[in-house]
């Protein structure tokens, strides 16, 4: 697929698609063409590392309030208490 021209488009016209779309990959200002393979590969690299950290994120608040549930249990906090965090 190297050097294929139905792969590559104009600059001015993958900032349409951008506009378009609302999609966000990589434009570099250096050349007058987008290579369209490369640039989705990027992107979905890009998402595929922000999902990570969200679901890094997401499961580190899930244990943090694991713990806290347990703490709770433990110390036997009245539910009133509980709430206020």
């Amino acid at each position: 697929m190297e050097n294929n021209p139905r792969m590559t488009m104009e600059i001015n016209a993958a900032r349409v698609i951008q506009a378009v779309t609302g999609t966000k990959f990589r434009i570099s200002e250096e050349t007058e063409v987008v290579d369209m393979c490369q640039a989705i590969d990027e992107m979905m690299a890009d998402s595929r590392e922000d999902g990570m950290k969200e679901g890094m994120e997401k499961g580190r608040i899930e244990a943090l309030s694991n713990l806290l549930k347990k703490e709770r249990s433990a110390f036997r906090m009245p539910p009133i208490a509980w709430q206020c965090l």
